[in-house]
């Protein structure tokens, strides 16, 4: 019962924090992002999904903003390639890693893969 106690203690779900500048809403673990959650950072960056140990790790979704010259570090390039754009696949340890699909304003425009945060390859939607 003592082990139960502090894993609940330790665990909760709607905790808020600052996270590498950002506000997170979700799972928390050790004071980490841990579980599902949401991140929303002041330029207007925001991630829904999966968090191990305060990184991305699992399905989410990654919403870029429309500014320029903001560096979108899971994806190893700047804003301007992919203003105003959402992106929904996996991550792991915190980058980009599998297949991506990008979509603007609802439209779905293509597909992306990435491996460890380089994109690698890059196909227009059918």
């Amino acid at each position: 019962m003592f082990l139960l106690i502090n894993f609940y203690i330790a665990s909760a779900w709607a905790q808020q924090l600052n996270h590498q500048g950002c506000a997170y809403q979700g799972d928390v673990v050790q004071n980490k992002p841990h579980g599902k959650g949401v991140l929303t950072c002041p330029d207007g960056r925001i991630y829904t999904g999966d968090f191990v140990r305060g990184e991305f790790e699992g399905q989410g979704q990654y919403i870029v903003p429309n500014q320029h010259g903001i560096l979108i570090t899971p994806f190893g390039m700047n804003s301007d390639k992919l203003k105003n754009m959402v992106l929904v696949g996996h991550f792991s340890r915190g980058m980009a890693h599998g297949k991506f699909k990008v979509y603007q304003d609802g439209n779905y425009l293509f597909n992306f893969t990435f491996h460890q945060g380089i994109a690698r390859d890059m196909k227009l939607a059918k």
